[in-house]
């Protein structure tokens, strides 16, 4: 099956009907013979079989008074499946609310608002602040606005670009240390399971660093509860257990 049917058999009718709205937006197509397509789509969806989907099953269908050739329905599908991929991508930015500060954080930026920029920055930080369960995300988020303000400080030449990219950092390594060790756990799982091995590059170093400084990198909630897990699984003693269960217990 075409890598178009494919993927638009597998949408749900909301997402079809989004998809068919896309495509007959004129800011993203303006072919009319694609507007044609896609609404003949919508009418059959879900059912794209290779009877009623061939080429020359499409030109009779969808331009029926014209004479359209059949070698021109793979030209159509081709734009077709580029809208489709366009479509993909903004259901994901738009599903993603960091993604869209983040980008008119970068617009705003970039359009010299410097002003509109501080306020915006301000209240998605206090969103994200008030998020209680505290996972490698909040951090992942909190980077990327720390990053946004840095980038606006050093762009303007305003006060507080220390501050800014120094929690910057300080959320890079939060983000950074829980994801290491989640995976790390998760290799081990699987080792277990499927009888793989796994190679982790600097997890020694990672261990020895919190082990070195446990009073610091504890107070991170995600690298606490994967610390402890890890162990739990490493060493299967009952008291690393006990730990890690207070450890998730206490972030959430």
């Amino acid at each position: 099956m075409n890598h178009l049917f494919s993927i638009l058999s597998n949408l749900d009718r909301k997402e079809m009907t989004r998809f068919k709205d896309f495509v007959l937006s004129p800011y993203y197509n303006k072919h009319s013979g694609v507007v044609e397509l896609v609404q003949f789509l919508n009418g059959i969806y879900p059912q794209f079989t290779e009877k009623s989907c061939g080429d020359a099953a499409l030109a009779k269908a969808v331009f029926p008074n014209k004479t359209l050739k059949k070698a021109q329905i793979p030209v159509l599908l081709t734009y077709l499946r580029r809208l489709l991929y366009q479509f993909l991508d903004a259901e994901a930015y738009r599903n993603s609310t960091i993604a869209h500060s983040i980008f008119l954080l970068s617009k705003l930026r970039k359009k010299k608002q410097a002003n509109l920029h501080q306020k915006f920055l301000e209240r998605e930080s206090s969103v994200i602040n008030e998020q209680i369960y505290r996972d490698s995300d909040y951090y992942h988020k909190r980077f990327l606005l720390d990053g946004e303000a840095d980038q606006m400080y050093a762009e303007q030449a305003l006060a507080n670009q220390k501050g800014a990219l120094q929690q910057k950092d300080s959320h890079l390594d939060a983000y950074y240390l829980s994801e290491k060790l989640k995976d790390a756990c998760e290799m081990r799982v699987r080792s277990r399971m499927v009888k793989v091995d796994y190679s982790s590059i600097l997890l020694d170093a990672i261990l020895r660093v919190l082990e070195q400084d446990k009073e610091r990198y504890f107070q991170i909630p995600p690298v606490k509860v994967y610390y402890h897990i890890y162990q739990m699984i490493v060493k299967e003693e009952d008291g690393f257990y006990t730990t890690a269960f207070e450890a998730v217990e206490k972030m959430a």
